[in-house]
């Protein structure tokens, strides 16, 4: 009788003791897939807000080079205006997407953000 209980915990044991290896296995996959996922946002995410704020900064290039050309005396400052108003509506910037991304993804950007022209009035 004893070396039925001893065969019978021996398979118990080993029963339990792959189950756990198999939960634990399970929760490391888990965790690295989570992972992976979460940089894999993170990612995404820094590469829109990089996208949108190249668009802002050839907008501010543009509108420089254009007031260059103001100063220069091949535009008129109107000319420049309209020139200016055209370009934002064809290509605006979405500065509230800037924020949010700044906000959630990358917070610890948000002090140069702020230092910006158009981050201080965002804010």
């Amino acid at each position: 009788m004893p070396d039925q209980y001893i065969g019978l915990l021996t398979g118990l044991l080993s029963t339990a003791m792959g189950g756990a290896l198999a939960l634990a296995s399970g929760y490391l996959q888990l965790a690295r897939q989570d992972r992976r996922r979460t940089a894999e946002v993170h990612r995404d995410r820094g590469e829109e807000l990089y996208m949108l704020t190249e668009q802002w900064l050839n907008m501010l290039l543009c509108n420089a080079i254009s007031l260059m050309s103001v100063m220069q005396g091949k535009l008129t400052y109107n000319q420049n205006l309209e020139l200016t108003i055209s370009e934002g509506e064809k290509n605006p910037v979405n500065f509230s997407r800037i924020g949010l991304l700044v906000d959630v993804y990358f917070p610890g950007t948000r002090n140069a953000y702020d230092d910006s022209p158009q981050g201080s009035r965002d804010a």
